[in-house]
């Protein structure tokens, strides 16, 4: 996670290992990377340890190479942590500037299944010159 000053964002800066290297403890290296105490990136992080739960079925050694099945979902994980996690970009202020607060609502979903639990949250914001933000 990183700060971005002109813009006054936050933001995902990430250098993704492009080494050929197949097993359960790469997986745990690269999650140990995404640093998001916040959990704005929670999509990624759980695919990567929902990918490292399949790596370490039967087996409690770190260091084997993973199946072809874990292997592809691996692959598609790391293409997206290039190719979507640096456009992954919130704005530092939930509150706009646009005028007088009239009315603010805080909404809130949940779902879980027998793979994970998830949330997610958002503040809407009425302002008087009739403008809404979220």
């Amino acid at each position: 996670m990183s700060y971005l000053p002109k813009t006054n964002q936050i933001g995902y800066k990430m250098k993704v290992p492009a080494d050929k290297e197949r097993t359960s403890r790469k997986i745990f290296e690269v999650q140990a990377r995404l640093y998001d105490p916040q959990g704005l990136s929670s999509p990624f992080i759980l695919k990567g340890r929902l990918i490292f739960r399949k790596a370490k079925e039967g087996t409690k050694e770190l260091d084997l190479p993973f199946s072809k099945d874990v292997a592809e979902e691996w692959n598609s994980w790391i293409g997206e942590l290039r190719n979507k996690l640096e456009r992954l970009i919130f704005d530092r202020c939930l509150q706009s500037m646009m005028g007088k607060v009239k009315k603010q609502t805080l909404h809130l979903f949940t779902n879980t299944s027998s793979s994970a639990m998830a949330g997610v949250g958002y503040l809407r914001t009425e302002y008087t010159n009739e403008e809404v933000t979220m």
